[in-house]
Parts: structure tokens; C-alpha cells; sequence
């Protein structure tokens, strides 16, 4: 408090639901852009001209080499993207479901040739499956 003014804190709770809804948003806007492929040119052209006019523009040895390391990952990720443009459809990314069932692997299913020993207390193997 200063000059007798109360000072105010604005809480704003939200728990990342406004970076989920935009993460969201972003991510139905660029499966439209890039499904039509003058737009998805057009916008593959635009975020590689941008790092390239910053490298020009950077006036000191320290901005060109941020500004070229941009670049870099810029033009690794336009490939990748012109590839999927040229393929002529955007794949989905598929995350894997925590409740969905998986199957056993080889080694869980006890068979006859994954019968497990059980050891003896004396460390030796008592030839007896577990």
C-alpha cells in the first residue's frame, strides 16, 4: 500500500484452460490453411520470408546468428510441410489413449517356453516353474 491507496491483486485462474483453447484454436486454423494448397503455399512462403529478412535486417553479430538459427528451423520445418502439401493431404496427429486396452506382450503370457524358475534360498535354481 503506498499513499494509502489498498493495492489489488486480479486472480485469474484458469489452469492453462486458456492455452489449451488456444493451443486448439491454432491447430484447427493451420489443418484449414494447410488443407488447400495455394493458401498453404502462400503461408509456407510468408514464415520463411520473415527469418530471412530478420537475417538481412540484424544489425549485430549476435541478432544474425539468432536470426540464422531461426532460418535453420524454419526451413526444416517448411520441408516437412511442402512434403505434406505435396502428398495433397494433412495427417492427423493420433496421441496414444491411456485407458485403451493393450495387448500382452510375448513374455507376459505364460507358455511353455516362458515358464519362469523360481529360486532356492540358497540362490541356486530349484527347477520348479514359479
Amino acid at each position: 500500500m503506498r499513499n494509502g491507496e489498498e493495492a489489488s491483486v486480479e486472480i485469474f485462474v484458469d489452469f492453462g484452460l486458456f492455452e489449451l483453447l488456444a493451443a486448439s484454436g491454432l491447430a484447427v486454423m493451420a489443418r484449414r490453411i494447410y488443407s488447400k494448397k495455394a493458401l498453404g503455399v502462400a503461408f509456407l512462403l510468408m514464415s520463411v520470408t520473415a527469418p530471412a529478412a530478420t537475417t538481412v535486417a540484424a544489425s549485430t553479430g549476435l541478432q544474425r546468428g539468432i536470426a540464422l538459427v531461426s532460418l535453420a528451423t524454419c526451413l526444416v520445418n517448411a520441408s516437412v510441410v511442402l512434403a505434406v502439401l505435396q502428398a495433397g493431404r494433412v495427417p492427423e496427429l493420433k496421441l496414444p489413449s491411456r485407458f485403451r486396452p493393450t495387448r500382452p506382450g510375448r513374455d507376459d503370457v505364460p507358455g511353455p517356453g516362458n515358464a519362469r524358475i523360481s529360486p532356492d534360498p540358497e540362490g541356486r535354481g530349484s527347477g520348479r516353474p514359479a
